[in-house]
Parts: C-alpha cells; structure tokens; sequence
C-alpha cells in the first residue's frame, strides 16, 4: 500500500540550500516530530539538512565529494511521513544498530510505479536521532527494487505495516 506522496520542494539549485534549510528548519527543529513506535525524532541543529543535500556518501555507502542532490533536497518533507506512517515497515539494521523506517510513496507521474524511500535514525532509549534519508532509486531514476530488498533482508522487524 502506498503512502501518500507530500509535494516536492522546488525551491531551486543549490543556491537555494538557505530556503531548503529553512523549510527543513521549519518542519523538523520548531517542534517535536514523533515516529510510528512513539519514539521523539531528533535532529542535528546544523548538520541534519545539509547531509541529505550534500552527502558525503552515497545511497550505496560509497564516498562522494558532497555535491548537490536535488532529488534528496526535494523529498525533506517527505522525511515525517516516512517516519511516522503507520504503514511505513521499521526494521534494525544488523551491522549497525540504526533503525530503518521503509515506506514506499505513490509517483508523481500516473505510471503506477513506486518510489521506495528509507530514513535512518539511531535510536537511543526513547528517542531515535536522525541520520539520512533518502529515495531508492537507480542511477537512471528508477525505483530500486533489489536496493528495497537489499534493505529488508538486512534488517530485524520492529514494526510491519498490519
């Protein structure tokens, strides 16, 4: 089932990270975001917008040199959703602790495809950190099935969708 998809940010390039920081700002620093276990979200003041617009890494864990990621930039409203939908799937990474939550949204277009989106955050007690978000999608923008299949396998359930 998919999840509604949010509107994307068109705010622009990257000379237009000061209005993606502060519709970021706006969203998820000026009150607390709570996800789908009823865990309080936290975010990093400074840092959190700027990494999922510039990573440092990309969405295979590879190294890049933090450049611009529009299609990343556009989706910060999706973050909430993806965190706090009760049909978005929460798994525990195995190698690492974090916690993913995996939704899939309905696309923009009428194809009927979907668009699988994955937030990381660390959780720690009764609250998770953020740490990335970002779509799965090929390097040609299509959605990434073995990359959405890659992502259950390595996780343990914590939450599925009834």
């Amino acid at each position: 089932m998919f999840i509604e998809r949010p509107p994307l940010l068109r705010l622009g390039g990257e000379e237009a990270l000061p209005a993606y920081e502060a519709e970021f700002r706006r969203r998820y620093l000026s009150g607390p975001v709570f996800d789908v276990l009823g865990k309080r979200v936290l975010f990093h003041r400074t840092q959190s917008c700027r990494h999922v617009c510039l990573p440092k890494h990309d969405d295979q864990g590879y190294k890049t040199d933090g450049t611009w990621r529009p299609e990343r930039a556009e989706r910060i409203p999706w973050i909430h959703p993806a965190l706090s939908d009760p049909r978005t799937e929460v798994r525990k990474q195995n190698d690492t602790g974090n916690f993913q939550y995996l939704c899939i949204f309905d696309r923009e277009d009428e194809s009927k495809q979907q668009e699988p989106y994955v937030v990381i955050a660390s959780p720690s007690g009764e609250q998770v950190f953020f740490v990335t978000a970002y779509p799965l999608m090929t390097r040609d923008g299509e959605p990434d099935s073995d990359g959405w299949r890659k992502m259950r396998r390595r996780g343990t359930v914590i939450w599925i969708p009834k």
